[in-house]
């Protein structure tokens, strides 16, 4: 008697139609993104500033102790600092110095006369 399956014939394995790992996978994520609400929006400038507080309030923290560590609490400092530094340009614009777009002239009599060249909409 010859070993094996006869020509045609089909032995063992997933039935015809059976859903595999990743069909029931996918399935099973499509049901739970219905059930579950959306995740909400990654905000990094949120991250930072609760970074910063963080920071300013494990330094609080530390200088109620009855010994507190002086190191300790000038990394927290600093740390906050370096936070809030690269924070800041996002919060608050940078001042910009205004060049005065003014002439001067000093007449023969003495007086001066001063023309502003520069609009409302300039600054």
């Amino acid at each position: 008697m010859p070993a094996g399956a006869k020509p045609g014939e089909r032995r063992g394995g997933r039935c015809k139609g059976a859903p595999n790992k990743r069909t029931i996978g996918e399935a099973y994520f499509r049901e739970q993104a219905k059930v579950q609400p959306k995740a909400e929006h990654f905000d990094s400038l949120e991250q930072m500033r609760a970074i910063a507080k963080l920071f300013i309030g494990m330094a609080s923290q530390e200088q109620r102790e009855a010994k507190p560590d002086r190191k300790w609490l000038k990394e927290l400092g600093d740390s906050a600092a370096k936070t809030l530094a690269y924070i800041l340009p996002f919060e608050h614009r940078r001042l910009a110095t205004l060049e005065p777009a003014m002439e001067t002239v000093v007449k023969p009599d003495g007086s001066v006369h001063v023309t502003i060249s520069r609009t409302d909409s300039e600054l």
